[in-house]
């Protein structure tokens, strides 16, 4: 469904003309970086979803790809060798009506994250 609203309690929405929106959604990171908290990590990964296709098209689900982890992007692009094209198998699995939802999505709502510290064997999880 396009043009939907996602449920993830901070609330981001299309107001007005949406201009403030779309400039803030050029200016969000297409990397992952140990210093962006989870929670901002999502609401950089919704709003570039939220305007997919700027500054040029699938630019929401370049972001959402980049900050993925192996794991996922092997689940998602395939497990090759030749890992290139990785990027642009995810946007293909990308386009079912699961992920479809969240593109151009009206609006989203976050939850508030629970924390889990790292451990020896793994590094800290947001649920």
């Amino acid at each position: 469904r396009r043009g939907g609203s996602v449920a993830m309690s901070a609330s981001e929405s299309q107001s007005g003309s949406g201009l403030a929106d779309q400039l803030e959604g050029l200016q969000l990171p297409m990397e992952p970086s140990a210093d962006y908290p989870p929670d901002e990590v999502v609401r950089f990964i919704l709003k570039g979803l939220q305007y997919n296709n700027l500054p040029e098209p699938n630019t929401g689900l370049r972001r959402w790809f980049a900050f993925s982890n192996s794991m996922c992007r092997a689940s998602v692009a395939g497990d090759r060798e030749d890992q290139k094209d990785w990027g642009d198998n995810f946007i293909k699995y990308a386009r079912n009506p699961t992920f479809q939802a969240m593109l151009d999505m009206q609006s989203f709502e976050r939850e508030e994250m629970n924390l889990l510290p790292a451990t020896e064997t793994r590094g800290g999880l947001a649920t």
